[in-house]
């Protein structure tokens, strides 16, 4: 079975509004029935695929009812708006699709519309005692429907732990129809996600790059055209993003400071000089620790901005200057340049 036949099945399940199903209750005077009793012989005829498909593409059509009935089924290549019986459709049975039993798998080659009938009768009788019908359409020259398209933004870098918001608000429903909608979102990759809302939010535990990509499906509402039923269909391309998640953002000197920058008290100040002893940071860095402890000032890294602001913090344009210049000699990072860069742009000071 299709990855789409499946889909469509399980949402079927899940919600009732949006899939190709047409509900009968009596069957009353707009399906058509002689049978008085208030649940009548066809409850839903199903559509338990796609419904927009490409020529040649399997879907299938079911009866559910409560087995007590014979039921016939036959798909017409015509779109006939009105229940009714097989007299409707101008092509006879036996020259198109046509199946005794309460299902029916459809795989139509020509592009067109076309009409899914369903006849119920009694076991021991010829006469059609209920009927309903439901549509489908095949993409292609004859039909202006365009598969729907979808469009997925997200964050290029985030880091481990960050909400990330995948946006898939711009995609395009079925082209070519008034009433048309977007009814599911599939988002696949490194996140396994299908629900209505075009907004999903997700956080990533760990570094490394990210692929997500997205399936849309839309709905032709049954006022579209007349149809009955909706006419559901999945996208024939996806979109995909690329996220790098990041490390959390830490410095060399945070295991031996406060939230200030600066070391406290002796213990800080000893575990930096076994540390350095240990191979595990420089004897500049070890020295750093070593004046801040004395000094009571932050340790100097943490305040590597100041060749680059004014005394109030701020950016002016020397100063974003020599920041690209020690960017161009290799010693400024990438990251702590954007920090002089937005901070010259944005006019706000660089806190400590």
């Amino acid at each position: 079975m299709s990855d789409d036949l499946e889909h469509v099945r399980r949402r079927t399940l899940l919600r009732a509004a949006g899939t190709s199903i047409a509900t009968v209750a009596g069957l009353s005077a707009a399906s058509g029935s002689s049978a008085a009793d208030e649940s009548g012989p066809i409850e839903t005829l199903e559509i338990g695929g796609p419904s927009l498909l490409e020529p040649g593409e399997e879907t299938y059509a079911r009866v559910l009812n409560d087995g007590q009935f014979r039921t016939e089924m036959e798909l017409c290549p015509e779109f006939i708006r009105d229940p009714g019986d097989f007299s409707l459709c101008s092509t006879r049975h036996d020259e198109y699709q046509h199946e005794w039993g309460r299902r029916l798998s459809i795989s139509p080659t020509e592009p067109g519309h076309y009409t899914v009938f369903a006849l119920v009768y009694e076991l021991d009788g010829n006469q059609a005692i209920g009927w309903e019908n439901a549509h489908l359409a095949v993409v292609g020259e004859d039909v202006s429907y365009e598969w729907p398209v979808p469009a997925l933004e997200a964050p290029s870098t985030v880091e481990v732990g960050e909400a990330v918001t995948l946006d898939a608000s711009d995609s395009e429903p079925i082209g070519g129809a008034q009433n048309s909608r977007l009814s599911a979102y599939e988002f696949s990759g490194d996140v396994e996600h299908e629900g209505e809302s075009p907004i999903h939010t997700v956080t990533f535990d760990e570094p490394g790059t990210k692929e997500v990509s997205l399936r849309v499906e839309g709905t032709l509402d049954p006022m579209e055209g007349g149809l009955r039923t909706p006419v559901v269909g999945w996208s024939r391309e996806t979109a995909t993003v690329t996220i790098e998640v990041e490390d959390l953002d830490t410095s060399w000197w945070d295991p031996y400071t406060d939230d200030d920058h600066v070391v406290p008290d002796s213990d800080h100040s000893d575990a930096a000089i076994q540390d350095y002893h240990a191979g595990e940071i420089s004897l500049d860095q070890v020295l750093m620790i070593i004046d801040s402890y004395e000094t009571g000032d932050p340790v100097a890294d943490a305040q590597w901005w100041q060749p680059y602001t004014n005394d109030d913090g701020t950016v002016d344009t020397d100063g974003l200057r020599r920041a690209l210049d020690d960017w161009r000699a290799d010693e400024l990072t990438t990251e702590r340049q954007r920090i002089i860069i937005d901070h010259w742009r944005s006019g706000e000071p660089i806190d400590a």
